[in-house]
């Protein structure tokens, strides 16, 4: 659809080339891939069980900004992880029993 944006190949090939490699990887990467990375987990386990998984997403950020940024995590994130954390094993426990 963005094709048919008025003036979307003049910004193209004015932009630095850098811009436009940071636009591409941003739809490749945290988008494409793991649209099909999730659809290849529903095929293979189910909705409930692949989507429940996606609830580690915040945990996870959480973890990657405290390796990668030196961010401390508050004491409120903390609960929230875990409480994440427990309710997608309890969905995985779940099924599995």
């Amino acid at each position: 659809m963005l094709l048919f944006l008025p003036g979307l190949s003049n910004a193209f090939l004015t932009a630095p080339t850098s811009v436009n490699l940071t636009v591409v990887y941003l739809g490749l990467f945290p988008t494409i891939i793991p649209y099909f990375c999730l659809a290849y987990a529903i095929a293979k386990t189910g909705a409930s069980e692949a989507t429940s998984v996606l609830f580690l997403t915040p945990t996870l950020t959480i973890f990657i900004a405290w390796l990668w940024l030196q961010e401390l995590p508050t004491m409120i994130q903390f609960i929230g992880g875990f409480t994440v954390l427990v309710g997608v094993g309890l969905v995985i426990m779940k099924k599995t029993s």
